[in-house]
């Protein structure tokens, strides 16, 4: 774990593998890995490209995909793509998705009604919110304000804080 931690963040790995243990309480050392490596592939990418499109004054709404997967007792948390099904609202063509598996038919028809809902407001106008949605503000650089999609749907402020604060980019 630290010597993949390394590659992201240098010296400071132990530093960073202890925020994220600390992120995710009673989390596996290879839950910690996973959700570094989580963050250095998916996460950290999309929060520097809302960074510079706020950086231009470009209207940006940041999203969360939170809710986890059943799947192996919820240990891989909100897997990748899970969202998928819930930005069409279609999950009679998922029928086979191992991840889809056991989720809460209320939660997950409710979830998706609002995703999908948020998806086709931001095709028609440009802004996700809609009603009965909570308040989607704009993802601007002095809160970083993200939608969390999750069983209860809320906003949260700079999800990556942690994340910036430990990163320094170290020559690969």
């Amino acid at each position: 774990m630290l010597a993949r931690a390394r590659d992201t963040f240098g010296a400071r790995a132990a530093e960073a593998y202890t925020a994220y243990e600390e992120a995710r309480p009673g989390a596996r050392p290879v839950d910690v890995l996973m959700d570094l490596i989580g963050d250095d592939l998916f996460r950290m990418p999309g929060i520097d490209l809302a960074e510079r499109r706020a950086a231009r004054g470009r209207p940006v709404w940041a999203y969360q995909f939170d809710l986890p997967t059943p799947a192996h007792g919820g240990r891989l948390g909100a897997a990748h793509c899970l969202e998928l099904p819930f930005v069409f609202d279609n999950f009679d063509k998922w029928s086979q998705a191992p991840f889809l598996a056991g989720l809460d038919p209320r939660i997950r028809d409710g979830l998706a009604g609002a995703v999908h809902a948020s998806w086709i407001s931001f095709i028609r106008t440009g802004d996700p919110n809609h009603r009965p949605m909570p308040d989607w503000p704009r993802y601007e650089r002095g809160s970083r304000t993200t939608m969390s999609l999750d069983s209860v749907t809320g906003t949260v402020d700079d999800l990556a804080g942690y994340w910036r604060r430990l990163h320094r980019p170290t020559a690969r």
